[in-house]
């Protein structure tokens, strides 16, 4: 019998290898998206006020806007991320920031590459595990970071089961708050970077950044939680600023930490205040047994000097859970229309006994924004086109009792 020479067994095993191969490819699923780097544009800040921004863009004539798009990946994805700079005369690039990747997709300059004006690359890797990871450049990143040019990148588990990874803790609701901080001085007098050899100012930020949101913007439907007290909500937490910031629950949330940096803490704790430094991600599960019309306050500190710089709350409403009987006849009682509502809202009370109602319209923090006194069960019209984007509450009093219901002003 003759035997196969070593180089026929090679060129068979080969070619095993590479149908092995080809056949894993086929199986996985590949995910793509394309990010332009360094868009100019600006940011609205609470005040009113613009401050100018670089930013990753979807398209070469999107303006900027901060942070970057949340892009979102399964458990077992091949992500391929196509890029290409518009920049006329900086380098970048996009690092993805605790993600397992090798070197050339790193993104890091000084051991990968940058990507020189009007050069494209397709950044690929395996996501091999749920978590919750940041992208921003990686040139001059202390300057780039802080011109806007971040964002999120979330993997799911396999399936996008509602668990924080697979095999997970579960959820009903998710939200995902990456935080910041914004100097306007840096944003007026914005220093030439190129590569990472440049003068920056002192970094004195003035506005202390949710979602690239403050103040009254954090009402906004994206990022104030709103759950019913039979609702879990995963709440993701990331820093892309250089401060540490210091989150303070309500006791009655019940916070537990369960991951870290995109990895499953051996062990969860309970814990009101959770500190995360530059660079760190959290995954911190909430629940609570009692209605709460509350906030999370956000403590944005100094390291150097461990002094609180500027505070942010994010505002939480956690609405009782009700019986199919008892959401009937709320119903029964107060009609919101449209909901949501763009530039006018409706509201119809169908109640005996009362002849005479008020209606407060507040904001999630509590805060009275606007009040009417009607006579008669009438439809009463309300223009709500004053009001920022955001939820808010609706609190009908009736004689001895009052009701309140949310809607969403678009």
């Amino acid at each position: 019998m003759k035997l196969l020479s070593y180089k026929y067994f090679g060129i068979a095993f080969i070619a095993m290898l590479l149908s092995a191969i080809n056949f894993e490819a086929t199986a996985q699923r590949i995910y793509r998206d394309t990010v332009y780097l360094q868009n100019y544009g600006e940011i609205t800040l609470w005040d009113n006020t613009t401050a100018f921004l670089y930013s990753f863009t979807y398209n070469e004539k999107q303006p900027a806007f901060l942070p970057g798009k949340i892009i979102e990946v399964e458990e077992g994805d091949s992500v391929h991320i196509f890029s290409r700079s518009i920049s006329n005369d900086g380098f970048h690039t996009i690092h993805l920031h605790g993600l397992d990747v090798n070197t050339i997709n790193d993104g890091d300059p000084m051991t990968s590459f940058p990507l020189s004006p009007y050069s494209e690359f397709t950044y690929k890797f395996l996501a091999t595990h749920a978590g919750t990871f940041i992208y921003h450049c990686h040139v001059g990143d202390v300057m780039h970071v802080q011109m806007g040019m971040y964002g999120l990148l979330i993997v799911k588990p396999k399936g996008s089961k509602k668990t924080a990874w697979t095999g997970g803790p579960s959820y009903n609701k998710t939200y995902s708050w990456l935080t910041s901080e914004l100097d306007k001085f840096w944003h007026e007098n914005t220093p030439y970077a190129m590569m990472n050899e440049f003068k920056i100012p002192v970094f004195k930020p003035d506005y202390f950044l949710v979602n690239g949101k403050s103040k009254q913007q954090l009402s906004d439907t994206s990022t104030a939680i709103v759950a019913s007290t039979k609702e879990k909500v995963y709440l993701r937490l990331a820093n892309i600023g250089f401060y540490k910031h210091q989150f303070i629950f309500p006791a009655s949330l019940n916070a537990e930490v369960v991951d870290s940096d995109g990895r499953p803490l051996p062990k969860s704790f309970v814990a009101d205040t959770v500190n995360i430094t530059p660079g760190e991600r959290y995954g911190v599960m909430l629940q609570s047994s009692n209605a709460l019309l509350s906030f999370v306050k956000i403590n944005f500190i100094d390291m150097f000097t461990q002094q609180i710089k500027g505070t942010e709350q994010v505002p939480i409403n956690i609405v009782q859970n009700v019986g199919v009987d008892d959401k009937n006849n709320t119903k029964k009682m107060i009609g919101l229309s449209p909901n949501p509502a763009k530039e006018r809202l409706s509201i119809h009370i169908n109640a005996k006994g009362s002849k005479n109602y008020g209606i407060k319209i507040k904001d999630l923090f509590g805060r009275q924004l606007m009040e009417l006194w009607c006579e008669g069960f009438e439809s009463k019209d309300i223009d709500i086109a004053s009001l920022p984007s955001g939820i808010y509450i609706a609190e009908v009093a009736l004689d001895e009792y009052t009701i309140s219901e949310k809607f969403i002003k678009e």
